[in-house]
C-alpha cells in the first residue's frame, strides 16, 4: 500500500509540474504572439523555423509560406541589398538597422530589425514596422528575364527535368552547391542519381500517379555528391522548356529544422530571455495605470527602475513634465486599440535631465487574470536621426564652405520676393550678383586652402555689409549673390553696393600674409510683373559682366540693353554654329611677297562668312564669338583643310609654284586640343599637300598663355616641317629668354606698327628694333598692313624679307587670284 500511495504522489506532482509548464507555455506564446513586434526564429542555416502572428500581421507571410520559399528573396529581392541584408544577420551584433523592406504583394515599408546569435548557432530575429504605409496588393506576371534572374540567384536549389527521361535539362548556382555535383555533371545525370537506391521505386510510382500540373511531393530524402542524405521538401511546376515537357523543382533543405522541432522548448526560452534583454526599451502596463513590467533596456535609456515607476502616472510626470496631461491622455487612449497598433514620437525627459525623442509603437496584449487590459509599448530612440534630418535640410540648402545660403535657398527666397511685388505693388527688392576680381590667381599663386580661407572671410565681411532681412548667398567659385529685400528706394541698394566695394579695399590677414581683392558687381531691381527669378538673376549676371568690362571694382545696373545685346550674341551663336553646318564660310587669299624681288612666296588664309540675309561678315564680329563657344575648333580645322586643298590645286596646276606657302592662323582653342597633331597630319595626308608647304601662325598672347603645351606642340609640328610664325608680333608681352627656346622660322609685325611709321618715330623704331631681334634669332621677318611705296621702301632698307598689304593685293578669292595669273 505505501509503495502505491508513493507511486500516486509522485504521478501527481509530475502532472502538476506538467500541467505548470503547459501553463508558462501557452502565457509565453500569448506574450509572444501579442508582442507588437516581430520575432522569428533562425537555425543555423539561416532558414525560419517559427515566427510570431505580429510577423504574419506586417509581412503578410506565414510559417508554411516561408518554408515553400525563400523569405529572404521575398523580403529583399534586390540581391545585393539581400547579401547585405544576410551579411547584417550572419553578424548577429545585437543591435539595430532599417532596412527597405518587400511585401508579397510588392509594397515597400520601412522595418527595423535586430539579430541575436544564440550558443547553439541559431538566430533570433527581432523587427518592427516603423512606416505607416498601408498595404497593397500587387500581382505582377514575371517575365521570362525575371524568372531567368530569380532561377540562378534563388538560394534554394532549383532544377528542371526531362518529364519523360528525368534527365536535368537546367539547374541552379544554389543547386550546384548544395548538392556538390558541377554543373556538367547535373546535365549528365537524372533525378533517380539523386535519390538513395532504396526510394527509386517509391519515386517512380509517384510520378506515375501524380500527373499534375503543380504539386508538393512532400518530404524526400536525397543525396549529396559526398554521400550525405539530406531531407528536403519538393515543390514543382510542370512547364514546357525547349519545346518539350519537363517540370521546373524547387528543393528545400529541411534537415535542420526537422532537428531544431526537437529544439522547441529550449528555443521558448530563449525566446523569452530575448524579450527581456532586447536591445529595444519595452514596458508592459495595464489600463488602471499599474507599471507590469520594464525591461533592462528601458532602465538603462531612461534612467528609471520599475520601483522608481511602478505607474504609469509616476513615469508621465517625471518623463514629460508640463506635457504630461497629453502624453497621459494618448497612454489612456492605447487600452482601446483592438488588435491595432499605434505610433507616434513623443520627447521624453531621462532621470539625468536629458531630452530624447522616442518613437513608440504600442499593441494590446490581451487581459490579465482579473480582467484588465494590458498593453505592451516599444520605443526607438530618434534623437540623432532627428538631429541627421534636420543638418541634412540645412546643408541641403546651404554652402558648405562658407554656411551661406546656397542656389536652392536664394532661388526660393527670391521667389517669395517675386511673389511680395505682385501683391505689393510698391514693394522694390533687389539682387546683386557679385564676383571676385582676379581670383583665379589667387588660387593659382596661392593654393586653394588661401583661396577658401579668403572666400569664408569675404562671406563675413558681406553678412557685415547689409541688413539683418538680406540675404547673402554663395552660387559657388568666387560668386556671391545678395537679396536685398523690402527697400524704400533704389539708392539704398547703391549704398550697400558701394559699402561691400568700400569694405573690399581692406587687405585680408590669412595666416602670416596679406590678400587683396576687389569684385564687380552687377544690380538687377524688380521692373515687370512678369519677370521670373531666372530672369532677375540673369540680368543681374549680365550687369556683373558690364562692371567686369569697365574696370572691375565697381558696380553697374542693369538696364534692359544689356539684355538685347545678350541676345544679339546668342543669335550670332546660334547662327554660327548653322553656318558651319550650311558651310556658309569662304576662303580668301592675301598675297605674301618677297620685298626685294616682289616675287610671290605664298598667301595668308583669310576666313569670310557668306550669310545668306547679312551678306559678308566680317571676321572681327564672329571669331571671338567662334573662340569663347569652341566653335573655332572645327572652323579653324576647315580653314586648314581648305587651304592645304587649294595650295595643293594650285601646285598641281601650275608648276611653277611649288615653292609656294600657305599661311594659316591656329588658334589658342586649337592649341589646347590634344588631338592637334593628329588632326594636321590627317589634313595633310589627306590633301598630299608637301607639310614644308604649311605655314602656321599663332599669336605672341596665345603663346605666353599656354607656355606648358605650346613648346612640346611647335617641337612635334616642326619634326614634321612645318613652319611656325609668331603673329602680331609687338603686341604682346612675350619674354625674350622664352622666345630663343621655341623652334619658330619667323616673326610677323603687326599692322598698327608699319602703317604708322611714317608718322609715328616710335613705331619706326619699334619696327626696327623687331627686325634687329628676329635677325639676330635667325628669324625672317614679315611685316603686315604695307599699303605706300614709302612703307615698302623702309621696310627694305630695314632688311624685312617678306610683307603684304594692299599695296600688292587686298585679300582675293581663289577665281580672282587665278585671273590675275598671280601677278601682285
Amino acid at each position: 500500500m505505501e509503495g502505491r500511495k508513493q507511486v500516486e504522489t509522485e504521478s501527481n506532482s509530475q502532472k502538476i509540474i506538467e500541467n505548470q509548464l503547459i501553463n508558462q507555455q501557452e502565457l509565453l506564446k500569448t506574450i509572444v504572439d501579442n508582442i507588437p513586434i516581430m520575432l522569428a526564429f533562425f537555425d543555423k542555416k539561416y532558414n525560419v523555423k517559427w515566427i510570431n502572428k505580429e510577423w504574419e500581421n506586417i509581412l503578410g507571410s506565414s510559417l508554411e509560406d516561408i518554408e515553400k520559399g525563400d523569405v529572404l528573396a521575398e523580403l529583399y529581392p534586390d540581391p545585393n541589398y539581400r547579401q547585405y541584408v544576410l551579411n547584417y544577420i550572419q553578424s548577429a551584433q545585437g543591435i539595430w538597422g532599417d532596412f527597405k523592406t518587400c511585401l508579397p504583394n510588392g509594397t515597400i515599408i520601412d522595418t527595423a530589425w535586430m539579430n541575436i546569435r544564440l550558443s547553439d548557432g541559431s538566430n533570433i530575429g527581432i523587427g518592427q514596422d516603423i512606416s505607416q504605409r498601408k498595404h497593397m496588393e500587387l500581382a505582377l506576371q514575371k517575365s521570362e528575364e525575371k524568372y531567368r534572374l530569380l532561377f540562378e540567384a534563388n538560394p534554394h536549389p532549383l532544377w528542371v527535368y526531362d518529364s519523360e527521361t528525368l534527365q536535368f535539362l537546367e539547374v541552379n548556382e544554389a543547386a550546384i552547391q548544395h548538392y556538390g555535383y558541377s554543373r556538367q555533371e547535373f546535365l549528365e545525370m537524372t533525378i533517380e542519381n539523386i535519390r538513395p537506391v532504396e526510394d527509386i521505386t517509391m519515386l517512380r510510382k509517384f510520378l506515375t500517379n501524380h500527373p499534375h500540373r503543380i504539386h508538393e511531393s512532400g518530404v524526400w530524402q536525397h543525396k549529396k555528391r559526398n554521400g550525405e542524405l539530406i531531407n528536403v521538401e519538393i515543390i514543382s511546376q510542370e512547364i514546357i522548356y525547349t519545346g518539350r515537357k519537363a517540370r521546373l523543382v524547387l528543393a528545400h533543405d529541411i534537415t535542420e529544422s526537422l532537428k531544431a522541432k526537437l529544439e522547441l522548448k529550449k528555443s521558448e526560452k530563449r525566446f523569452r530571455r530575448a524579450i527581456i534583454h532586447a536591445p529595444l526599451p519595452i514596458i508592459i502596463h495595464a489600463e488602471d495605470g499599474e507599471v507590469l513590467q520594464i525591461n533592462d533596456t528601458w532602465t538603462e535609456l531612461t534612467g528609471y527602475t520599475h520601483q522608481q515607476i511602478p505607474t504609469i502616472a509616476q513615469w508621465t510626470e517625471k518623463a514629460y513634465g508640463e506635457t504630461k496631461e497629453i502624453a497621459r491622455s494618448i497612454i489612456d487612449n492605447l487600452y482601446s486599440l483592438n488588435n491595432k497598433i499605434d505610433e507616434g514620437e513623443i520627447t521624453i525627459k531621462t532621470a539625468q535631465g536629458a531630452e530624447k525623442i522616442w518613437h513608440f509603437s504600442s499593441a494590446p496584449l490581451g487581459r490579465l487574470a482579473d480582467g484588465r487590459r494590458m498593453v505592451i509599448s516599444m520605443a526607438i530612440d530618434v534623437t540623432e536621426r532627428k538631429k541627421a534630418e534636420e543638418q541634412l535640410r540645412h546643408d541641403a540648402l546651404h554652402d558648405s564652405l562658407t554656411d551661406l545660403p546656397n542656389r536652392l535657398l536664394l532661388m526660393e527666397r527670391l521667389e517669395q520676393s517675386i511673389q511680395r511685388a505682385k501683391r505689393h505693388k510698391n514693394y522694390r527688392f533687389a539682387l546683386i550678383f557679385l564676383d571676385l576680381d582676379r581670383f583665379k590667381l589667387i588660387n593659382d599663386s596661392l593654393g586653394h586652402v588661401v583661396g577658401d580661407h579668403l572666400l569664408i572671410r569675404i562671406a563675413s565681411h558681406l553678412k557685415n555689409c547689409v541688413r539683418v532681412l538680406d540675404t547673402v548667398a554663395r552660387l559657388g567659385g568666387d560668386e556671391f549673390i545678395i537679396l536685398l529685400d523690402d527697400l524704400q528706394e533704389e539708392i539704398e541698394a547703391l549704398h550697400i553696393a558701394e559699402r561691400i566695394i568700400e569694405a573690399l579695399k581692406t587687405p585680408f590677414k590669412i595666416g602670416d600674409r596679406d590678400v587683396f581683392t576687389t569684385a564687380s558687381l552687377g544690380i538687377a531691381f524688380n521692373k515687370q510683373e512678369d519677370e521670373n527669378a531666372y530672369h532677375i538673376l540673369r540680368n543681374a549676371d549680365l550687369a556683373m559682366y558690364k562692371a567686369k568690362e569697365k574696370g572691375k571694382s565697381c558696380y553697374v545696373i542693369f538696364d534692359q540693353k544689356m539684355h538685347v545685346q545678350a541676345q544679339k550674341l546668342l543669335d550670332l551663336e546660334t547662327n554660327l554654329r548653322l553656318a558651319l553646318k550650311h558651310q556658309e564660310f569662304l576662303l580668301y587669299y592675301q598675297p605674301i611677297l618677297s620685298l626685294s624681288t616682289r616675287n610671290l612666296a605664298g598667301f595668308e588664309a583669310l576666313v569670310r562668312w557668306q550669310h545668306p540675309q547679312k551678306g559678308l561678315i566680317s571676321p572681327a564680329h564672329f571669331i571671338p564669338v567662334a573662340e569663347e563657344t569652341g566653335l573655332i575648333i572645327p572652323l579653324g580645322e576647315w580653314v586648314l583643310l581648305e587651304s592645304c586643298r587649294q595650295l595643293k590645286g594650285w601646285q598641281e596646276q601650275f608648276a611653277q609654284f611649288q615653292h609656294l606657302k600657305i599661311s594659316v592662323n591656329l588658334s589658342s582653342q586649337q592649341l589646347k586640343d590634344h588631338q592637334i597633331i593628329e588632326k594636321i597630319d590627317n589634313i595633310l595626308s589627306q590633301t598630299g599637300l608637301d607639310a614644308n608647304c604649311l605655314k602656321l601662325e599663332i599669336t605672341e598672347s596665345i603663346l605666353m598663355e599656354n607656355k606648358s603645351i605650346a613648346r612640346d606642340i611647335l617641337l612635334q609640328l616642326k619634326e614634321r616641317g612645318i613652319e611656325i610664325s609668331i603673329d602680331d608680333f609687338g603686341t604682346g608681352y612675350s619674354s625674350l629668354s622664352y622666345l630663343h627656346h621655341l623652334p619658330v622660322d619667323s616673326l610677323k609685325i603687326d599692322r598698327s606698327f608699319v602703317i604708322n611709321m611714317n608718322q609715328h618715330q616710335d613705331n619706326m623704331r619699334v619696327t626696327e628694333a623687331i627686325i634687329t631681334l628676329a635677325h639676330h634669332l635667325q628669324l625672317d621677318v614679315i611685316a603686315e598692313g604695307i599699303e605706300t611705296e614709302k612703307d615698302l621702301q623702309q621696310l627694305r632698307d630695314l632688311g624685312c624679307e617678306f610683307g603684304q598689304g594692299y599695296l600688292f593685293s587686298k585679300p582675293l578669292s581663289g577665281k580672282e587670284i587665278e585671273a590675275k595669273q598671280f601677278l601682285f
